[in-house]
């Protein structure tokens, strides 16, 4: 094989690589007005019930919210991803709840992310919880506190069955402890709300309209 047959793959090898690349992969350019672009970019290649484009961790930078929340009407809890940028890398918080047991929140004070991801709701899930807190930092979101239980059993589904292990922050803890933590958790949820969503139909040219942020 020549140097030239060589080279020919060599650049359509290249040229296909960056057209499957995701949009929402791509760094952001020099400019950082170019933010509109790859948001624009982003949801013109998801699928999505809603989006926000807001300084939700107040850095100066907006952040894109997809929500992907498409899985019936009656369905209100909130998932799918936080856009953010980092030293012009674009980073995603991805949020996606076990079917319709969980739940997403934003704590507006602190620019806190709280997420249930899983409750138990079944005689063989008793008790099992997944809760994590992501706090805004340097580097990005990152998980704070994480709050899990095991799968217990409880065969009448009556609150009288046997627990799982509990973890907060992946560390056992006894019944009270875990108990005394998922409140706290709970609190928090309860006191968080959810960023207003514009609709996906709502919008024919998603640049067009970041332009006007």
């Amino acid at each position: 094989m020549g140097i030239c047959d060589i080279m020919r793959k060599f650049f359509i090898f290249l040229i296909a690589t960056l057209i499957l690349l995701p949009a929402c992969s791509k760094d952001e350019p020099k400019e950082i007005d170019e933010w509109r672009t790859i948001y624009a970019n982003c949801l013109n290649e998801s699928d999505f019930s809603g989006f926000y484009v807001g300084d939700i961790n107040n850095d100066g930078i907006p952040e894109l919210v997809i929500n992907q929340d498409n899985i019936a009407d009656f369905v209100t809890t909130n998932r799918g991803c936080v856009y953010y940028f980092t030293d012009n890398i674009l980073q995603c918080l991805e949020l996606y709840p076990d079917s319709v047991w969980g739940k997403v929140g934003y704590l507006e004070e602190t620019n806190q992310i709280i997420f249930l991801q899983w409750y138990g709701h079944t005689q063989a899930t008793f008790g099992s919880v997944d809760f994590f807190l992501y706090d805004w930092t340097t580097n990005g979101y990152a998980k704070t506190i994480s709050v899990i239980r095991e799968s217990g059993f409880d065969e009448y589904l009556d609150g009288k069955g046997e627990y799982g292990q509990g973890y907060i922050n992946g560390e056992e803890v006894d019944f009270d402890e875990f108990e005394i933590k998922l409140a706290e958790m709970y609190a928090l949820l309860e006191k968080s709300i959810w960023v207003p969503m514009t609709a996906a139909d709502e919008v024919e040219d998603y640049f067009e309209y970041l332009i006007n942020y």
